[in-house]
């Protein structure tokens, strides 16, 4: 909770400030619970959203996933050394085929979809 209330504090104040930033979060659920944790993302973002922030946080926690809608998500495929991104922007089919599929959002990464549209591409 501390961590929570720390992040709380820091985005307000540059809300406050009006100043340009980046907030980067690894691992935003850890040590919450459903109920503190997705209301705590929600919040974020909305704060970002009105803000000059530019908002980055790490998750593997399946609420916090599936609270954050798709087009805000950048999915990293590292192989060989070599990273590649995927987002909403540079992968927009394979984005918006998913949500046709009736599945959550934690399920886009759990099933690795992105690399198994890409791969069926080629």
């Amino acid at each position: 909770m501390f961590r929570s209330l720390s992040i709380l504090a820091q985005i307000n104040y540059h809300a406050f400030t009006e100043k340009t930033q980046c907030i980067v979060i690894d691992d935003i659920g850890e040590g919450l619970d459903y109920e503190r944790s997705c209301p705590l993302v929600n919040l974020l973002m909305a704060k970002a959203r009105k803000s000059n922030a530019q908002l980055i946080m790490t998750t593997n926690d399946r609420f916090i996933m599936n609270v954050v809608p798709l087009k805000y998500w950048i999915l990293l495929k590292c192989e060989k050394g070599n990273i590649q991104f995927y987002n909403n922007t540079n992968s927009k089919k394979i984005f918006n085929d998913f949500k046709f599929t009736g599945l959550n959002n934690f399920d886009f990464s759990r099933l690795d979809y992105v690399n198994s549209e890409t791969s069926s591409d080629e």
